[in-house]
């Protein structure tokens, strides 16, 4: 395969993997019509990839996913600030779509590694960015993106988070309101080799973005078996 073929393909796949992140900024499963919700706190050993975790069944969103075994994907959600699971006290939070932004929405995916921060950051956004930069909160940076670009209405906020970079994508407020719809602020990053981790969360949350970062792979590293 020649350099221009490869590097095309890369492009195009990167291009594809963004479509789908743009879909889910503005198309989400309202947590209420999830296939039921568990109370049972009991680990349930499940492997993705090469890495075993023992998963709560009360952090697993859909009751299909709460089965010993190999998966493909497995999704999640925790209340925020606590990262606890689904429980009695919490249900309202977890059954109520208006209180999304008291829920982090985690899926775990087996898939090839995306592109680094870095390269998505320099070698795809900067390309689409217009007006001026403004001071996010914790850091943040945040840039608007050019409509025609195929980001309608949306921001990518970014900041240097120890060795790396942290950069999400939000909608744009005055578009979810537009669209009755929630602003979304999506990002992700590596597990293992060939274990993504998306996150969802709420724009208003993302004055705590490095405690929500922090914590989830706090948890997460809690879970390895392998």
């Amino acid at each position: 395969m020649s350099l221009t073929t490869k590097i095309l393909a890369s492009a195009f796949a990167l291009v594809l993997a963004m479509a789908g992140l743009n879909f889910a900024l503005r198309h989400f499963t309202d947590p209420a019509t999830l296939g039921g919700h568990s109370i049972d706190p009991a680990p349930v050993a499940i492997t993705i990839g090469a890495t075993t975790l023992a998963i709560p069944k009360n952090i697993i969103r859909d009751k299909r996913q709460r089965q010993a075994g190999v998966a493909q994907t497995v999704d999640l959600n925790f209340q925020w600030p606590d990262f606890n699971g689904y429980n009695q006290d919490s249900a309202e939070i977890f059954q109520d779509a208006s209180k999304q932004d008291q829920v982090i929405f985690v899926s775990l995916v087996k898939q090839p590694p995306p592109n680094t921060s870095e390269r998505r950051l320099d070698g795809i956004y900067r390309r689409f960015f217009v007006g001026k930069a403004w001071r996010g909160p914790d850091g943040l940076i945040g840039q608007a993106l050019d409509p025609s670009s195929g980001y309608q209405a949306e921001d990518v906020l970014y900041a240097r988070n120890n060795d790396a970079i942290f950069i999400t994508r939000c909608l744009q407020i005055k578009e979810a309101e537009r669209s009755n719809v929630f602003p979304t602020c999506l990002y992700d990053f590596q597990l293992e080799e060939n274990v993504t981790v998306n996150v969802r969360f709420h724009r208003n949350l993302l004055q705590h973005w490095r405690e929500i970062d922090t914590k989830l792979k706090r948890s997460l590293a809690s879970m390895r078996l392998q």
